[in-house]
């Protein structure tokens, strides 16, 4: 029957498995290879032999299965346990080399099929690529996606810049990947109550007008739009949710000494108030609006609260952090996302081109990135090849550049309103009316955000160097 052949062929595998163990035992040259040849070769043996004698000869001379034989097979777990105790007390091979390999490979293969998946949907719906198919939704342009890179690649001077301030403030001979998410100044003591921060966040959008200003400060004092505080069993990290016919929705977990949670409050409530005007203005099925645009009112949010504290702050030390902190913003959300846009692009286009993805391949790519986007007086570790199999965005297909274009809108926008444009805030809380009744390109265009351009870009690139430069005069 199928199942004797399976138990004898399984069978057959562990005794020859057993004998060249048994083989490799015997010659082995050094006494800690011996020692864990040894308990691997024994462990086998005597894994087998039971659930050999007792289960497989039986079964195959015509024996119906009894719970004797059925307990023959627990002898098999001896397998795993004397390979784990060799690898406990003796070090099996290198255990280190084996699990780094093996997760890189895994993980390489994971997203070499993500790739492949991603080119085959797009072939089989008939795209010219896989990059057109997924910008097609958004109505947005192959000429938007390159743009973004060609400009960010042509202003890098900037950011090689604030990596020798790091490396001169942080006292450092050489700077490595790790070192940019130590704070370059150090973490500020404050205290604000919720309502405190609220204030805040209100005073800073104040700008947007007295209809925007009342609806979140009802919703954030007596319209129970926040949930606010940590308690047990609730979810970590912060997000703004809700319904059609619902007020907005915030989770946070706030803590008065945290400044950086006054942030998350004014990131959130650009969310919660875009969801707000949107349901106001728009039928069910155009209310919400698509991710391209998501990130634009929350980031403009943020924008505002940094403008706000700077003029109302004079302690050098604060300055200084709320500046350092809208730099590894821009750093982050602009280059670095502008870098995996690069990187994700190219690994398509190698699929498309019919040649294989391999770890070598993902690793290279990268590496090349890494090489252009960081000084060269910047240490490039070599685990840090392996950084391009661990980011969860890759998964889903050109999904990061939306990160540094919905940065550079929502730079451009706050930097219209608080230059008291004629008609700007009007003209943006029309953009927040528009929900997803249009094109993400087009309701930004009308916002006075031209994407189509370079503009945005370069006036986000513009802002990361003036307020790099105020770093350097407060901490040089």
């Amino acid at each position: 029957s199928k199942e004797s052949v399976l138990d004898l062929s399984f069978c057959a595998a562990d005794h020859a498995a057993a004998g060249v163990l048994w083989y490799s035992y015997r010659r082995a040259s050094t006494p800690i290879l011996r020692q864990q040849l040894k308990w691997v070769t024994r462990g086998t043996i005597l894994a087998i032999t039971p659930f050999t004698l007792f289960y497989v000869i039986p079964y195959l001379s015509g024996a119906l299965p009894t719970t004797a034989m059925k307990v023959s097979v627990l002898s098999l777990g001896l397998l795993p346990l004397t390979f784990g105790y060799a690898i406990f007390r003796y070090r099996l091979m290198d255990v280190d080399l084996i699990f780094k390999r093996g997760m890189a490979y895994t993980l390489a293969a994971a997203l070499a099929y993500s790739v492949k998946a991603d080119v085959f949907r797009a072939r089989a719906r008939h795209y010219p690529s896989a990059l057109e198919a997924a910008l097609f939704p958004d109505d947005v342009p192959v000429a938007v996606y390159d743009g973004l890179i060609q400009s960010v690649r042509a202003n890098l001077k900037p950011l090689f810049r604030y990596f020798d301030l790091r490396r001169c403030a942080l006292e450092l001979r050489e700077l490595h990947h790790y070192d940019t998410y130590v704070p370059l100044v150090p973490e500020i003591e404050t205290s604000f109550t919720f309502d405190e921060a609220a204030e805040m966040v209100l005073g800073a959008l104040d700008p947007l007008g007295k209809r925007y200003v009342d609806v979140l400060a009802e919703g954030l004092r007596t319209g129970r739009w926040c949930d606010r505080y940590e308690t047990k069993g609730k979810r970590s990290g912060a997000f703004s949710s809700g319904s059609y016919d619902a007020p907005p929705y915030i989770l946070m977990n706030y803590k008065k000494d945290v400044f950086a949670d006054v942030y998350t409050l004014a990131h959130e409530a650009g969310h919660s108030m875009h969801s707000w005007f949107s349901q106001n203005s728009q039928l069910f099925q155009d209310y919400e609006y698509p991710i391209f645009l998501a990130e634009v009112a929350s980031t403009f949010n943020e924008e505002l609260l940094t403008h706000h504290l700077l003029e109302t702050t004079t302690d050098p030390k604060m300055r200084a952090y709320i500046i350092n902190r809208q730099i590894d913003d821009l750093r982050g959300t602009l280059f670095r996302q502008t870098m995996f846009a690069e990187f994700e692009k190219i690994i398509h286009a190698i699929e498309e081109s019919g040649d294989a993805l391999t770890l070598d391949g993902f690793k290279s790519e990268y590496h090349r990135l890494l090489e252009t986007y960081f000084a060269e007086n910047f240490t490039l570790d070599p685990e840090l090849d392996l950084e391009c199999l661990r980011i969860p965005h890759f998964y889903h297909t050109f999904y990061v550049y939306k990160y540094a274009t919905g940065i550079s809108a929502a730079v451009a926008l706050s930097q219209r309103i608080l230059s008291g444009a004629t008609g700007s805030v009007e003209v943006y809380l029309n953009f927040l009316r528009s929900g997803g009744s249009k094109f993400p390109l087009e309701t930004l265009k009308e916002a006075g955000v031209d994407m189509t351009t370079s503009a945005p870009i370069e006036s986000a690139l513009r802002l990361f160097e003036q307020r790099l430069t105020e770093l350097e005069e407060l901490l040089v």
